[in-house]
């Protein structure tokens, strides 16, 4: 397979379908503004994560576990949350996760932001 996947099982617990939004950004050297390897930046958005019981990505080429970096603590920051979802939000932090609400088109979200490795038993009802 050549191509990025998503898939996901199912915990048959829940009625409601998730539905998934990746965001995918590249950054090379000219970005970047050093000569290190690219980074590939990945973003995975569920609403009715509930119902998801796994998930797994597939990139379309070998990444050593040791070249991963998780980016939860960055983006658990005010700051570059409000850069990044380009809004002014609010953070509330729980170890060892973090909310971030923001209003959009006069609706409030919730973003639950998690490292990449985490139980999310018990986190999920906060919302």
């Amino acid at each position: 397979m050549r191509s990025f996947g998503l898939w996901y099982k199912n915990n048959n617990e829940s009625d409601n379908s998730p539905v998934f939004s990746i965001h995918i950004n590249f950054w090379s050297e000219s970005v970047k503004k050093d000569n290190g390897s690219p980074d590939l930046d990945v973003g995975i958005k569920i609403k009715n994560f509930k119902s998801v019981n796994e998930l797994i990505f597939h990139c379309p080429f070998v990444i050593m576990e040791s070249e991963v970096k998780d980016l939860a603590s960055k983006l658990c920051k005010l700051e570059n949350a409000n850069i990044v979802f380009n809004t002014d939000g609010v953070i509330q932090t729980k170890k060892p996760y973090s909310v971030y609400s923001f209003k959009k088109n006069g609706n409030e979200e919730k973003l639950l932001l998690f490292p990449l490795i985490q139980d999310l038993e018990g986190i999920y009802y906060l919302l």
